[in-house]
């Protein structure tokens, strides 16, 4: 989806997701942080920081990963408002 609709962001945050479950956590970073800036808002949006905290944790930079998940998961509870 990605390639056809470059600007499709909830097609990145599934892509993100799916190159972190084969290990591919360079790309995984990526994809995820190009969701974000296309739709910050998306109803899957906070998966974009639950990649990216997900990486930061296998990178050993625990503050960082606290604060991508934290991130995540407000957005998450504000979304079901």
């Amino acid at each position: 989806m990605v390639t056809i609709n470059p600007r499709f962001a909830e097609g990145h945050y599934y892509l993100a997701k799916a190159q972190l479950d084969l290990n591919r956590v360079d790309e995984a970073f990526a994809s995820a942080r190009k969701a974000l800036e296309l739709d910050p808002r998306s109803s899957v949006a906070a998966m974009g920081y639950f990649v990216m905290a997900d990486v930061y944790g296998r990178q050993g930079r625990m503050g960082e990963a606290e604060r991508a998940l934290a991130r995540g998961q407000a957005l998450e509870a504000g979304l079901r408002k």
